[in-house]
């Protein structure tokens, strides 16, 4: 097995740091301090990418490669079940290594999709099988998951591949196939957890020293057509003004993020964002699922507030005129607002509910150079980009012209109708009535829902799109019809 002088530190660490285990190896098991390079890589990479401590990792961990175990073990070299931070869920993380006596290998897509789909076969999708696999270590791995599960539809198991070797992982000659690879499996990842992780000796190193995986170099395209080509602002020769050297400002297709949301799986474009996904549920990344699953898909770029990024090179590229974009190479790129925005983007494309009404539309991009050791300008315009005032849903529907016009009914009998905050200026006994108190009171009284505002209905939930048309219904206001809220 190669072991380059950055790895051997690494290994030589992990075995001072925890001389004192034992790693299980199928129906045996050796000490830390007495292992074998190969053996010793198998464990360190493992705890890493599954960002897993030595409490508890090494009586989860278990080897199970021929090579050293000696059992039938087809392509699974070894495993772990291990706990969530949900009682009622666990991760399975099941391992193929390959160990090279050089560094001129790289990950094999065609090795990978034969372990991807093996895995998902046997643990995901065990209902596909015509038989069970009677393999022994397929067989220990189900009765572990079945003590766990007991039957019980309220637990679950998530899967996760890990494809490992001690050489190169992606590059650009491989991935554009085990992208391939990875799309197979997208439904299962975002349905069902279902994850393929590759990795090569560089992120493990990462992992090892910096606890996370860089992003390399990557590559955006941006459209360079009329009104929506690219705008470069140079400041290459200002540096004393302490600027970006460039800056970037341009549409791109949300596809381009969606690739990079699926190549990175351990939230490294958002390392230095202020927050990770906050999920579908809320009420703005619903919104930016809806717009892009539907006809209006084509107000995105004008809806959006666009997404930020930071790097630390940014180079011009090609030009394509027949698809008329303008490539951009990006150095340790971050993300550092926008995470919402393409997490949502994905979640559209890749979920069942949505993925056949996705309809792919551009959103606006700011691209920042910003040399390393420019810390306090990073940080003020991450700071900048993320600090914006908390709007509630219901003050996005101030401007409704329903909305307008019952202020202007609702001023005729001297009554002030607060939608943007008016009753704060108001002085007197002069009586005040905010759109939020009009809906619930409305909801309550003739919808005949009462009770579900005792349940401790959320102030923003009656005004979600649904709930919004049942109680402002702009027939109730047409001229003459004032009245018609008595006679209900």
């Amino acid at each position: 097995m190669y072991i380059s002088e950055d790895l051997q530190q690494e290994l030589d660490f992990f075995k001072r740091t925890n001389e004192h285990f034992e790693i299980e190896a199928g129906k045996s098991s050796t000490e830390v301090k007495n292992a074998t390079n190969e053996i010793l890589y198998m464990a360190m990479s493992a705890s890493l990418v599954m960002d897993y401590s030595e409490d508890g990792f090494f009586e989860n961990f278990v080897i199970t490669d021929k090579s050293i175990s000696g059992r039938s073990e087809l392509q699974i070299d070894a495993y772990a079940l291990i706990e969530a931070e949900s009682s009622k869920v666990k991760q399975l993380h099941i391992f193929q290594y390959k160990l090279y006596a050089n560094d001129s290998k790289s990950a094999s897509p065609v090795e990978l999709l034969n372990f991807a789909t093996f895995v998902n076969n046997n643990f995901v999708h065990p209902e596909f099988l015509e038989k069970p696999s009677d393999n022994e270590v397929v067989a220990e791995i189900k009765t572990k998951c079945d003590e766990f599960l007991k039957g019980r539809r309220d637990r679950r198991i998530i899967v996760y591949c890990h494809y490992i070797n001690n050489a190169t992982g992606i590059y650009r000659n491989n991935e554009k196939e085990i992208n391939n690879v990875l799309a197979r499996f997208n439904a299962d990842r975002q349905l069902l957890g279902f994850s393929i992780q590759v990795y090569g000796v560089k992120e493990i190193l990462e992992l090892a020293r910096e606890g996370k995986i860089q992003v390399g170099s990557e590559s955006l395209e941006l459209v360079n057509e009329g009104m929506y080509s690219y705008r470069l602002e140079d400041n290459s020769k200002r540096e004393s003004l302490g600027l970006p050297k460039k800056v970037i400002v341009g549409m791109c297709n949300v596809n381009e993020f969606i690739r990079l949301q699926n190549k990175y799986h351990h939230n490294q474009l958002y390392a230095e964002n202020i927050r990770l996904y906050l999920g579908d549920r809320g009420n703005v990344n619903k919104d930016i699922i809806a717009t892009i699953t539907s006809s209006e898909s084509l107000w995105f770029p004008y809806m959006n507030n666009g997404i930020s990024i930071i790097c630390d090179a940014l180079t011009i590229g090609n030009t394509n005129a027949a698809k008329h974009v303008q490539t951009f190479t990006l150095e340790n790129m971050q993300i550092i607002n926008g995470c919402q925005t393409v997490n949502a983007l994905y979640s559209a494309k890749y979920g069942e509910n949505t993925r056949d009404n996705f309809r792919p539309a551009n959103v606006m991009v700011r691209i920042y150079e910003i040399n390393p050791s420019q810390t306090d300008f990073k940080m003020n315009i991450i700071k900048a980009t993320n600090n914006q005032n908390s709007v509630k849903s219901y003050s996005l529907m101030a401007n409704d012209p329903i909305q307008i016009r019952i202020a202007e009914v609702l001023k005729k009998f001297n009554i002030i109708y607060d939608r943007k905050g008016e009753g704060k200026n108001i002085q007197g006994n002069q009586m005040i009535i905010s759109m939020v108190n009009v809906a619930l009171a409305y909801r309550a009284v003739y919808l005949f829902m009462a009770r579900s505002l005792r349940s401790g209905l959320g102030k923003s939930r009656v005004f979600q799109k649904t709930e919004y048309d049942k109680i402002f219904n702009g027939n109730l206001l047409e001229e003459g019809n004032e009245k018609q809220l008595d006679e209900q």
